[in-house]
């Protein structure tokens, strides 16, 4: 909100985020910003609000994911034997010793990611055959991280909540 006149009187007039930028100046005060960066900025602003929000939610729905009985039930043993009886948190020198929880943490990722899509997309450097396709140089690709975590070609099960897949036996993934 900002102070204004209307026909000699005070008011309080609410100003949007955008008509603020848009009277901004840069340090050569003859200059105003570009419309780029205003449409840059509007960017950050609403993407800034939205990703924690999301990421957030997603970080509560991994949670719920290892709800599972016998999850819980995997992970407790795993705390047991390595927080010593009595103590109420977890020293830092013990998550090296919680292969299970990162495993927990690895398939919700899998399962959810943060974000859809890579936050960065990026270009081809040269001319690339892709599944029998040309992509020329110069292209924009984006990664779709959500359908290569669900592909049922990569991933045995794709969409069952299976935490051991990313644990490790005889040394040999075992998912």
């Amino acid at each position: 909100m900002k102070q204004g006149e209307n026909k000699g009187e005070n008011i309080d007039q609410f100003v949007s985020y955008v008509d603020t930028l848009m009277e901004l100046q840069v340090p050569d005060e003859s200059k105003k910003f570009e419309e780029a960066n205003i449409v840059s900025l509007s960017d950050e602003f609403i993407n800034a609000g939205t990703d924690t929000k999301t990421t957030a939610l997603h970080g509560s729905w991994k949670m719920w994911s290892s709800t599972y009985p016998r999850i819980q039930e995997n992970f407790l043993a795993e705390m047991r034997g390595v927080v010593e009886q009595g103590r109420k948190w977890i020293k830092e020198d013990d998550w090296q010793k919680l292969p299970y929880l990162k495993a927990v943490v690895l398939e919700g990722l899998r399962r959810h990611p943060p974000t859809y899509q890579a936050a960065t997309p990026h270009a081809v450097t040269e001319d690339t055959e892709l599944g029998g396709y040309l992509i020329p140089k110069g292209t924009t690709v984006n990664f779709l991280i959500a359908d290569m975590g669900r592909d049922p070609n990569v991933w045995k099960d794709p969409v069952e909540f299976k935490p051991e897949r990313f644990l490790f036996s005889h040394g040999e993934e075992s998912g």
